[in-house]
């Protein structure tokens, strides 16, 4: 019994516990897994510019639909949590322009946060979103 005892723990050791901590969809991340948020984007001091959105959290990646057609591919994004609140954070690239990082936070079912286009040749460009949980899971 005691060698069955000693060989779990190797296994443990050697094999699930590093799969936890190194893979890179871990647990932390998989938090949002499978939820996908509609949100209102604008840029920051022009609250005339709201552009709608779907924000899409799955298998440990970001997607914004919206960004697609400017190259932005799908992108790891890493998360921390509280008792009630969730802080995610991401960086989507495009080859041709540039980079969106995200942060923001989700209580509940509504989520909120700001992004940062920054491409070579332009000034940054901030924005800030806010919306909730789409109950309906299709993507339109």
């Amino acid at each position: 019994m005691k060698t069955v005892m000693r060989y779990a723990t190797i296994v443990m050791s050697v094999v699930v516990f590093p799969w936890i901590f190194f893979n890179p969809t871990s647990l932390k991340a998989q938090k949002l897994d499978n939820q996908t948020f509609t949100i209102q984007m604008n840029e920051i001091n022009k609250p005339e510019s709201v552009q709608e959105d779907l924000l899409m959290f799955s298998e440990g990646q970001l997607d914004s639909k919206e960004c697609r057609q400017y190259g932005f591919s799908p992108s790891p994004y890493t998360t921390s949590h509280t008792k009630d609140k969730i802080t995610f954070s991401a960086v989507c690239t495009s080859d041709i322009e540039g980079e969106m990082i995200w942060k923001g936070t989700v209580i509940a079912n509504q989520i909120d946060g700001k992004v940062l286009w920054k491409k070579e040749g332009q000034k940054d460009i901030e924005y800030s979103f806010k919306g909730k949980l789409k109950k309906d899971k299709t993507v339109n």
